[in-house]
C-alpha cells in the first residue's frame, strides 16, 4: 500500500529557513505521496514552497488556501502553480472553483460553509463565471427576487466596512424566485 501523508497549515513564511527544516524532519519513504491542504506559504514564496515539497515527495497533491494569495493576485498565485505544474512531473494542483463549488452544492444538501472576507472575494467571481450567485437577502430583494419559503442559507460570508459581520447567503435563481412570481397565488417554485 502507497503511504499517504496529509498536511495543512504549515505557512512556511512563519520559517526563518521557509520550510527546509521542517520538510526535512518529515523524512518520507521514496513512495510517499503528500497532500497539501492549503495554507503552505504566502505570495512570492509559493513556487520555491511548492518545489521543496516536490523534491521531498514522491508525489504531491496540492489545494491553495487563502494564505497563497496574500500579497499576490489571484492571477499571479495561478500562474505560479501553472509553472510548477508544467516543470514538475510529480505535482498535480486541484482546482480551487472545484472546491467552491463543492461547497456550494453541499450547503444545498444541508452542510453550510463560512468563509472569511478573502475566502469570500476569491470564491465569487469563481462561481459566477460557472454562473452561480450567491446573495444576502437586501441583495436578492434589490434584483427583484425573494428567498423561497424553507429555503436556507449555503453558507455564510463575512463582509467589511459598513457591514462588518458574518452574512447569510442564498443560490440567486434556486433558491429565490421573482418577487412578482411569490405574490402571484398559486405560484410554483421552480
Amino acid at each position: 500500500m502507497t503511504p499517504l501523508r496529509i498536511l495543512s497549515d504549515l505557512h512556511f513564511e512563519f520559517h526563518a529557513d521557509d520550510g527546509r527544516s521542517f520538510v526535512e524532519s518529515l523524512n518520507p519513504s521514496p513512495d510517499e505521496i503528500l497532500v497539501c491542504a492549503g495554507d503552505l506559504t504566502s505570495g512570492h514564496r509559493l513556487p520555491a514552497a511548492l518545489n521543496l515539497l516536490c523534491d521531498a515527495f514522491r508525489e504531491v497533491v496540492y489545494v491553495a488556501g487563502n494564505h497563497e494569495f496574500y500579497g499576490s493576485t489571484r492571477a499571479q498565485v495561478e500562474r505560479w502553480i501553472a509553472e510548477v505544474v508544467h516543470e514538475r512531473g510529480n505535482f498535480t494542483a486541484l482546482d480551487y472553483g472545484d472546491k467552491a463549488e463543492s461547497e456550494v452544492r453541499a450547503g444545498l444538501a444541508g452542510s453550510p460553509f463560512q468563509w472569511s472576507e478573502s475566502e469570500r472575494k476569491r470564491n465569487e467571481p469563481i462561481l459566477t463565471a460557472a454562473g452561480v450567485e450567491l446573495l444576502s437577502k437586501t441583495a436578492i430583494e434589490k434584483r427583484g427576487h425573494v428567498v423561497k419559503r424553507g429555503a436556507r442559507p449555503v453558507g455564510t460570508a463575512y463582509f467589511g466596512a459598513p457591514i462588518q459581520r458574518y452574512t447569510p447567503l442564498y443560490v440567486l435563481h434556486v433558491q429565490t424566485r421573482p418577487k412578482s412570481e411569490a405574490s402571484t397565488k398559486g405560484a410554483t417554485s421552480r
